[in-house]
């Protein structure tokens, strides 16, 4: 397929062209994009983009933007998908250029919340909300309901992320209802999955079940295998977290052998840590430490300050566990630090939790106390029962 990239470049490189013969030559660029392999290498991935460059300033060019905007995003998410954020990131904003010009408040949207979406990722919490807004407000106003849907449903990920659940719910209860009444099959199993997150993060995890059963048959009909992965993982930590390892590991190797199979970086390095949670869990502490390194790596090539948090933080449990006091508190220091800064309050609470059980194995108990009462309040902010009742189980004036 690649020749057929190389020939494309060489007609728009050389030959004069038409308006017209603009427009057919972007439609046919727009069918090769559409049918890139699922991984198509970097070369391929170049080509295509110089080719959306060449079409830009020919005759006609103006007229077919709606065109370029579609392929922009298309490139862009395979770009997103096999871990390249910055190209990603550039490519939509090519993208949304392109829609505004071309006067498609559609492609406009999509383009805001893939941004967005991508900010999500690497923990930039504000401008993701900034754009998925941005999105919401371009769909408001141009009644564009499955984009509607989708941006408040992205903002919701935003409120789950900063733990905001509250918030998070009432979002997913508009969205779900734009979803079901356009009948949007694909959007309703996305919602079902995010209200199983925040379930989850309640610790009612026997109804976070039940929302992550629903969104599955929902993902797997709308032919959404990213969703399908994400759901299988979900399952995966709701039984990890509800002591059933056993049933864990297997949606986690189901999740991880589907991220693989559409060749998803960022869900593929997500799943690995989970991997690595289950090694801690059976006490395979060396190699789940090695696993764990391996990842930090990862994650600061894919730009995954969310998930490097969480891995500095399942770092400090494993070296906490081996009784290495110091290297555990550097480790759950460094994460705290990265939660508070990225505004993700799940992950800074159980962050500071572990950091007071730490300081209790030191005899530090003035210390400990403050690190639990912090974790405390913000369990209750959360809404997590079996969080408080854990700390409430610790005797205030005894070492662990």
């Amino acid at each position: 397929m690649i020749d057929r990239w190389q020939n494309m470049v060489q007609r728009l490189e050389t030959r004069p062209l038409s308006g017209i013969a603009c427009r057919d030559i972007a439609g046919e660029i727009e069918m090769m994009m559409i049918h890139l392999p699922v991984d198509p290498g970097a070369a391929m991935l170049d080509i295509a983009r110089q080719c959306l460059r060449l079409m830009t300033p020919l005759p006609g060019a103006s007229e077919i933007r709606d065109i370029l905007s579609r392929c922009l995003i298309r490139l862009g998410r395979v770009n997103h998908r096999l871990g390249n954020p910055e190209l990603a990131t550039d490519l939509f904003t090519q993208a949304a250029d392109c829609a505004r010009i071309a006067e498609c408040p559609h492609l406009e949207a999509i383009a805001y919340m893939e941004i967005g979406e991508l900010a999500r990722r690497r923990g930039d919490l504000n401008t993701a909300h900034t754009y998925q807004s941005g999105a919401l407000t371009i769909s408001e106003a141009t009644g564009l309901d499955r984009e509607q849907a989708d941006a408040l449903n992205n903002m919701a990920n935003i409120a789950i992320e900063s733990g905001d659940l509250d918030t998070a719910e009432c979002l997913l209860t508009r969205s779900l209802a734009i979803a079901e009444d356009i009948g949007e099959t694909r959007l309703e199993g996305h919602i079902y999955n995010n209200l199983g997150v925040i379930n989850s993060l309640r610790g009612c995890f026997d109804e976070a079940i039940a929302d992550f059963t629903r969104a599955l048959p929902r993902r797997e009909q709308a032919g959404d295998e990213k969703g399908v992965s994400e759901t299988y993982h979900n399952l995966g930590l709701a039984y990890l977290d509800s002591g059933n390892p056993a049933l864990s590991d297997t949606y986690i190797k189901k999740a991880l052998e589907k991220a693989r199979d559409i060749r998803d970086a960022g869900q593929e390095t997500h799943i690995l840590l989970t991997v690595t949670e289950l090694l801690y869990h059976t006490m395979d502490y060396a190699y789940a430490l090695t696993m764990a390194e391996q990842l930090t790596h990862r994650q600061v090539e894919i730009d995954d300050q969310p998930g490097l948090a969480e891995t500095k933080k399942l770092m400090g449990r494993i070296f906490l566990d081996q009784g290495a006091i110091e290297q555990a508190e550097h480790a759950l220091s460094n994460a705290a630090n990265m939660f508070r800064e990225l505004g993700m309050l799940p992950g800074e609470a159980e962050t500071l939790k572990e950091l007071g059980i730490c300081c209790r194995r030191q005899g530090r108990i003035t210390e400990s106390n403050s690190y639990l009462h912090q974790a405390r309040t913000l369990f209750e902010y959360l809404g997590n029962r079996r969080e408080i009742d854990s700390i409430d189980t610790i005797d205030p004036l005894s070492p662990a």
